[in-house]
């Protein structure tokens, strides 16, 4: 087997280089379309809360935005923001949720 020459690491390094921008660009659009979803829900969410329901269903939600119940919910379990366990519960105590959590 003949060793590879100058010109064939040079395709090799430019058909990798190729393939690592078509997969980060990729991810950009696929990162864009999930966050342009995400912000259709929550926006039907808030619609939802000035119209008087608190608590729409995610059919609703689905129903609303033109996506499935299953891609709400999806994308709801992406979007959850964690809590610290150093945060007070109530305005007015320090009571911390990781002194709750030891009760």
């Amino acid at each position: 087997m003949n060793a590879p020459n100058k010109n064939d690491l040079t395709l090799l390094f430019c058909i990798a280089s190729i393939n690592s921008i078509l997969i980060t660009e990729t991810l950009y659009y696929l990162q864009e379309k999930v966050y342009n979803k995400l912000s259709k829900v929550l926006e039907a969410k808030k619609l939802y809360k000035e119209e008087g329901n608190l608590n729409p269903t995610k059919e609703e939600l689905a129903r609303r935005v033109g996506i499935s119940p299953d891609k709400v919910d999806r994308l709801l379990f992406v979007a959850r923001i964690p809590i610290s366990m150093q945060n007070t519960v109530g305005s007015d105590t320090e009571t911390t949720f990781q002194v709750l959590s030891r009760s």
